[in-house]
């Protein structure tokens, strides 16, 4: 403990000629060292001792408070990354949950007046375009108005039509029944 004492003393008087600078004072493991020999030893201790030692341990204390400020920084910014990725991603949810919508309502939509064109087609008499407007009505969606446009187009024996600016008097078809020859 003398030995450690006259160490101190040694290093206390060099830092106290130096102007006592806090940067010079021991730390770490030296400084706690240091601070249990002083309390070890029962006789008085030279005052530059106990300031060289104070100092020491003041710097100990702002140098780890200042570690425990930047992990609390660290902490507090890497929460603040994850709430604002979380808000970020929350949003890009929110505006495709919402693009979906409107897409659907738009094939929706599309399809009723695809639906609606078949069916002035039906009326008009026009069966090629009604078919041809009710397929792409049933490929964009499936409904029970269109089902039953279906149904009376299947049902009704007419696939074609053609109004011709002349008098017919014959009509062939042929053996396959996809072509139909007409004379006038």
């Amino acid at each position: 403990e003398i030995v450690a004492l006259e160490e101190m003393t040694r290093a206390a008087e060099i830092w106290a000629r130096q102007g006592s600078p806090e940067d010079l004072a021991w730390s770490g493991d030296t400084l706690r060292d240091g601070a249990r020999a002083l309390d070890r030893i029962e006789g008085p201790v030279p005052a530059v001792v106990e300031r060289f030692i104070a100092a020491g341990q003041h710097r100990d204390g702002r140098l780890r408070r200042r570690r425990q400020r930047l992990r609390v920084a660290a902490a507090v910014g890497l929460i603040a990354v994850a709430v604002v990725s979380s808000l970020v991603a929350l949003r890009f949810a929110d505006q495709e949950r919402e693009t979906r919508r409107l897409l659907q309502d738009v094939t929706a939509r599309n399809a009723e007046a695809q639906r609606e064109g078949a069916r002035a087609a039906l009326a008009r008499g026009d069966l090629v375009e009604a078919r041809s407007r009710l397929r792409l009505s049933l490929e964009e969606s499936d409904s029970t108005e269109a089902r039953a446009l279906v149904w009376s187009l299947k049902n009704d024996p007419l696939v074609w039509r053609q109004k011709l600016n002349a008098t017919l008097y014959k009509a062939r078809f042929s053996p396959d029944g996809q072509t139909v020859a007409v004379s006038s």
